[in-house]
This record gives C-alpha cells, structure tokens and sequence, in this order.
C-alpha cells in the first residue's frame, strides 16, 4: 500500500495524464471505493451464511466454529499476503505501465466477478456436502483406526472448511489491498486515502454481518439469501468494469440486466435451487455414514416427513417425523422427540420439580425444546405464572408441532405464560423477579456457548433468584460426556446448592438441588400425582404414582457429593466442558460407562422420605423401601448389561426371570421391557378407522382420519398405533404380547368407541358455543387421555 502510494505521488500513469485521470477515471476510482465496501459486505454475508451450513455438517462445537472461522481468515490474510508479495517483485519483470491505474480498476472488476464465481461453486457444493464429509472421514478413519477418533475427525472437517471457504476468501483478502492501491493514486494524501478505504470496508462488513444474520435470512433464508450476495459481488464487478468504457447503452444495459438478476431469488425462489433445503432438514452431524451417498439421501427425504423447518437467526431447526418418532432437529442434531425414552426425560425435567416443591407458583423455564418440559411445568394447578427464555423464535414452530406431547402449550394462548426471546442466563442476571422452581431443558454441554448455562457462575445465579425453598432441575446427559466431565457439572452444582439429588431416566440423569432440605412426602405427592393432566404424562413413562416415581431416585446429598469429589468445577474463566465435552462427540460407550458408575453408587431413598406419625406405619415404609432398593440393584445390573449389548446372555436371562418373579410391577423395569422391543418391524395392518371433522387453531376445517394401525414385530409381540393419518400424531401405541387377534381387536373397538362417543360429545359443545365443528387442540387431547387410559390401566 505504501510502496503504491509513494510510485503514484508526484506523476501520471504512461498512458494516462492528470486531466484525463479526472475525466476518465474519476467515476470508476469512486466505485472501487465503494466497492471495497460491497467486498466487506459480501465477505461478511458469506462467512455468517455458510457458517449457518457448515456448522450443521461438522458440528456447533467450539472447536467445529474455531475451523471454519480459520479456514475463512487465513483465506483472506494469505490472499492479502499474496497480493503484496506479487506487487512487490513484479516491478522485477513487469514495465511500471504494466500497473496502470485503468488495468488496476479492471483488475479490481475482475477479482469481484472471482469472488462471486467461486463462492457460487462453494455454495453449490452443499448439495452434496454430507457425501463429501462422510468420506473424507471414512478415508482418515480408515488410514489410523488406532487413531485418536476426536483429531481424525477434525482434521475431516479441517479439510471440508477450507475446500470451501478458503479459495473465495483468498481472493476476498486480495480485493482490500487492490483496493487501496487503486484509491491512494487517485485520492491524496496517502493516510487519508488508506482510512477511507478502510472505514468503507469495515463499514460494509458491519452491514453484511448484521444484514445476512438477521435481515436476510429471516426474509429470505440462506439459500437465497447466499445467490443474492453472489449476483452482488458478480454484478458489481460487471458494472465497475463497463463504468471504464464509453458506450452509455452497455452500461444502462448491463446495469438493468444486473437488477432483473437480484430479482430472480427474490420473487421465484423455486426457480434456482443450488441444494435441496429438506437435506439440511433432516441432517444428523453424529450419523454421517447415513448421509454417504446421493442414493441414500434422496431416500432419507423421500421417507421423512419435515413438520416444520425454519432457519432462524441463532439456528436452524426443524421437525421430523420418522416411523412413528417425530424428532425435533437444530443444527444438525437431535435434541427431543416424542419417543418414550425422550419423553421420560422431559417430563421428569418438568413434573419432578414441580412435584418436590411445597407450592410452586411461580416457574422460569429455559429453552422450549419440544415444549414437553414447558408444557409439563404449566399444567399444575398452583402454577401463577410461567416464563420461558428462548433465544431462537423459530424454535416455537418446531414446539406447536408437538403439541400433542407439550399441552398445546404454544398453539393456542395461555395467559400464565410469560415468553421472553433472550438468552436465558442473560434473563436471570437482568430480571428482579424471583421464582420457586427453575428448570431447562436439554441443551447438550458440547454445543458452543453452552459451557456457560454449566458454570458455577450460572448456578450461583439460579440459586440467588430462587424463593425460600425453591428447586432447580439440570438435565445430565449420560452421552457423549465423559465420567470426568459427569463429575465436574455434579461438583459445580454442588457448590452452589447445600441439598443435591441425581435420578436417572432410561439413559438420562436430572439433578434437582436446593438451598433448603428436600424431604418428600408421599401421601402428597400420591395425591399430587393424581391430578389428571399430571398423571396423564407420569403413566406414559411409568411414573405414574409416588412409588413409581420415587423408584428412579439414585443419589441424594450425599452421594452427589462423593460422586463429584474428584471433579473439576467448570467456570466461566476455564469453560473446562466447553472444549472437554465435544471431545467425546460420537463415543457411544460412553452412556454404558456414565450408568455403571452412577448406578453402582445408588443410596437408598429412606432418609429423604417424611417420616409417618406411628411405628408401625415406619416400620411398613421401611420394608417397602428396602424391597424396592433391592429391585432397584437387580434392575442396574439389567440395564447397565443391555446398554454393553449384553441382554441375551445368561445372566441378563437370570435376572430378568429373578424380577418378573419378585418386583414385576418395578416401574424402571417395566420401562427398561417396554424399550428392549421398540423397534419397527413387519407390514403394517389399518384395523380400524374413523373420520372427524375438527377446526385447526386458525379455524380452518380439516378431516382428521383416526386410525389403529397394527405393526407385528415377530410370532410373540404385536404394537398397535393409534394415529392421525394427515398430521402422523401419533396418541399411543400399546405392546401386546402373545396376544390373540380377538384381544386386539376387542381393545381397538373399545378405544374407537370411547373416541366416538368424546367426539359426539364434544360436538354438542361446539355446536352450543355457535361453532359447527369441535377445535382441534380442544380434541387431540382428549383422544390422548383415552387412549393412554386404555393402554396404560395402571
């Protein structure tokens, strides 16, 4: 830039004189300066758009945003570097005219239309970016199967990042220094020329940062939003290069062609389609070999029906339902579904609280999820007041989709609901308001910026705007963490709660903790159980009673605290499981190892149980809860051996004979059966069906075919679903065992009656309030309970 400056201080370009540079060339030097800011905002736009896609293939981890942030800025400085070496040794081998300033604008032009060219071919490369990733991993991972999984890995993505980005981010670095040399020949002095360069380039960095990641995409999504950004580079350049001519037609020309270009995304968006958007729809980062060929990616869409997509500005996300699984999906994983093993888990993150606290009133919620969790926690009747911190609005969309699951929560208005769209620690640490339970939901410690909602600092925060007794609940993921990092998040906890409890799911932990003694009352909580919506959501996960329930407690005080000894706490100075946590990403032992230990540590419930008035009532509780530990210690063995594979050894055989004999009604055994076959299997039968005609919750007319569909597994287990044919809801599905085809068919016809019968009733209701059919999320409901009522008696 100096060296430029100084060729160009006191004399004119060979061909050029100082008259002529102002006639001829004034214009176009103007449009380099503005175009340096066009440059920075494209440059801008391309790192936040592709980021939003590249992240969903290699992951959203801090060391998965660290690699793209690198392949992209050192695209950019080697570009720069490399223009100021060439310029500095041309002069060796190139006449000073060779430089003039008009060959130095078209340069300028040209490296625009680059720019533009080679981010179109980045762009179209997604389409078959999940083909290339599971190859390059399949390629390294087979060079050193010995290898370090987690490096292996990150070099994969560390090549996928920079094929991509760096090539157009190269000629983005050379764009700034061509620039500069270009206006500090026209504009005098130097420093003030390299500052106006400067300030146009941050300038229109700023602007591209915040239009691509809030404007653009919310309107428009990446796809289109990332073809308008390359019509722009190329458009720009088209026109900087025929500013330099005389022809007025080809200007006007070219100018009206380039606008008519812009126009083409932004009113037919079907019309250039650079990848299919349903592929990033169901994309999962930790199942890349399912997305290895073409083959298999036109089959996973054509068999997956997307609910819901939106790209939002903190994420993409999306509903998927599968089979008889709806998935919520957000940036390439799997955060909910509506599967039994998910649900326990939500639900208990929402009831368990609710449940242990005296009288909870007022609830703050992190994160909707699936809603199950915000659903959960709004259904119990002394709940004022609920709010719920989200950050991404789209997510919302995902969560009506659930609505079966969640209470309608989202789809149809609550007035206890209180929803704030912001980060949620950034809620607590702003808001004066104090509530009696705080719970979350699942947000996996690997994710980037997550270490921060598993700080000490974080915790301490929820401490100090929790009331007099009140309780907050963490989920624990038992997956992808290893026994150190399960550790640390129970020690940080634990520092900042005097009175601690694990319980463990199906393949999950929560943690419930308080600054006041936790003591449960069963009588209460039997009564509080009771409560219909509230039992409705426990049975469908046996915890449908105190007994059922409390069978899933591991550790109290006690046991956390000798659990988390060795751990190390997490801070927001060390984030320790920011860049821990993504080095277990797809290490499934890990889940086995994580139960093992915290099942072979379990205490027994008794000493944080109320204690009854008489002897001989404590004398009942103690036996009871002494059998149920014992069942409990059968059942770790069980499920920690079917989570190694080992469920058709002998001793899994022996143990379950030993547990159907002596506790059949244990609630997690019951569980743990009902999951060992829950896989789809056979051809599917329509039993019976019945049609409904409903009003969605704009107050449309919509049928609804309600189905029993019957799905034979082999000769002994036979599932039958009970399905809304047009939305896939699915309202139960039961598990019949050497059951005959009389005993199938007389439950349908129970259950087909019983929802004949609501529906007639329902509308009489309708027809009483003035409206001709029954709503929607009035019914679904309704059917639920029915279903779940016959399928789940106990």
């Amino acid at each position: 830039m100096q060296e430029s400056g100084e060729d160009q201080g006191s004399t004119t370009t060979p061909d050029i004189d100082g008259e002529s540079l102002e006639a001829d060339l004034q214009f176009p030097c103007k449009l380099v300066l503005w175009g340096i800011g066009v440059s920075g905002f494209c440059a801008m736009g391309y790192e936040v758009l592709w980021n939003r896609i590249l992240s969903i293939a290699i992951g959203a981890s801090s060391y998965g945003l660290t690699i793209l942030l690198m392949a992209f800025l050192s695209g950019i400085g080697l570009g720069s570097a490399a223009f100021g070496i060439f310029r500095r040794f041309s002069g060796h081998y190139f006449r000073k005219s060779f430089f003039s300033l008009r060959r130095t604008i078209i340069s300028f032009g040209a490296v625009q239309i680059t720019i533009g060219i080679t981010a179109l071919l980045a762009t179209a490369s997604f389409r078959s970016l999940p083909i290339y990733l599971d190859l390059l991993q399949r390629y390294f991972l087979g060079l050193t199967p010995a290898g370090d999984q987690f490096q292996i890995i990150q070099l994969a993505n560390f090549i996928l990042a920079f094929s991509i980005m760096f090539i157009p981010a190269f000629f983005m670095g050379v764009a700034f220094p061509l620039a500069g040399d270009i206006h500090c020949r026209y504009r005098q002095p130097v420093g003030r020329a390299v500052g106006e360069v400067l300030f146009s380039n941050t300038a229109g960095a700023i602007l591209g940062a915040m239009g691509s990641g809030f404007i653009l995409i919310y309107f428009l999504g990446i796809q289109r939003s990332l073809q308008i950004i390359i019509l722009i580079n190329i458009g720009y350049g088209l026109i900087l290069l025929t500013s330099l001519g005389k022809n007025s037609l080809l200007k006007r020309s070219v100018a009206c062609a380039v606008l008519a270009a812009f126009m083409i995304p932004v009113l037919f968006p079907d019309s250039w389609k650079l990848w299919d958007p349903r592929l990033y729809a169901i994309y999962q980062s930790n199942r890349t070999e399912d997305f290895g060929s073409s083959h298999e990616i036109k089959e996973l869409i054509e068999n997956s029906d997307i609910r819901y997509y939106a790209e939002g500005a903190q994420a993409v996300v999306s509903s998927v339902q599968s089979a008889d699984t709806l998935y919520f999906i957000t940036n390439g994983r799997v955060e909910a579904s509506n599967a039994h093993i998910d649900m326990q888990c939500q639900y208990t993150l929402g009831h368990l609280p609710m449940l242990l606290h005296k009288n909870p009133r007022k609830v703050f919620v992190l994160g909707t999820g699936s809603g199950m969790t915000l659903g959960a926690v709004s259904i119990h009747p002394s709940v004022e007041q609920v709010t719920l911190a989200e950050i991404e609005p789209s997510v919302l969309g995902v969560a009506k989709t659930f609505g079966i699951d969640n209470h309608y929560i989202l789809n149809k208005g609550n007035p206890k609901l209180k929803i704030v769209f912001n980060d949620g620690r950034n809620h607590l640490l702003t808001t004066k308001e104090k509530y009696d339970v705080i719970t979350a939901d699942p947000v996996h410690p690997w994710f980037s910026g997550a270490g921060y909602l598993y700080s000490t600092e974080y915790f301490q925060l929820v401490a100090n705007r929790l009331n007099p007794g009140g309780i907050m609940c963490q989920w624990l993921p038992l997956y992808e963490l290893t026994t150190d990092d399960l550790k640390s998040v129970v020690k940080t906890i634990r520092a900042n709660f005097a009175y601690m409890m694990i319980w463990v799911t199906h393949y999950d932990a929560e943690i419930v903790a308080s600054n006041s003694p936790i003591v449960i009352d069963e009588a209460d909580l039997n009564k509080r159980i009771a409560y219909q919506p509230v039992g409705s959501d426990l049975r469908q996960v046996k915890m449908g009673s105190a007994d059922d329930l409390l069978s899933y407690f591991v550790l109290g005080s006690e046991g956390t605290t000798e659990f988390g000894s060795n751990g190390r706490i997490n801070t927001d100075d060390n984030l320790y499981l920011e860049f821990s946590a993504p080095r277990s990403i797809g290490m499934e032992h890990l889940r086995g190892e994580n139960l093992a230990d915290l099942l072979h540590r379990r205490e027994r419930i008794l000493p944080y149980l109320r204690k009854p008035d008489t002897a001989p009532e404590r004398i009942q509780q103690q036996q009871k809860w002494e059998a149920n530990y014992q069942a409990a210690l059968l059942d770790d063995k069980a499920h920690i051996l079917g989570f190694f594979g080992k469920n058709l050894t002998y001793e899994y055989f022996e143990l379950t004979k030993e547990l159907n004999n002596r506790f059949p009604r244990f609630a997690p055994w019951r569980f743990l059966q009902e999951q060992s076959g829950d896989d789809r299997g056979g051809t599917p039968t329509i039993l019976k069906e019945l049609d409904f005609q409903l009003l969605d919750e704009n107050g449309a007319l919509v049928k609804v075919p309600f189905l029993a569909i019957q799905v034979p597994k082999d000769n002994k287990l036979t599932r039958v679903f009970f399905v809304d044919d047009n939305s896939h809801t699915v309202f139960g599905k039961l598990r019949v065992r050497d059951a005959g085809k009389q005993q199938i068919e007389q439950l349908v016809s129970e259950v087909m009656r019983d929802v004949q019968f609501s529906y007639s009733a329902e509308k009489v209701k309708a027809v009483t309030a003035g409206r001709e059919y029954p709503s929607l999320l009035t019914m679904f409901p309704l059917i639920k309970t029915l279903v779940e009522a016959k399928i789940n008696p106990d």
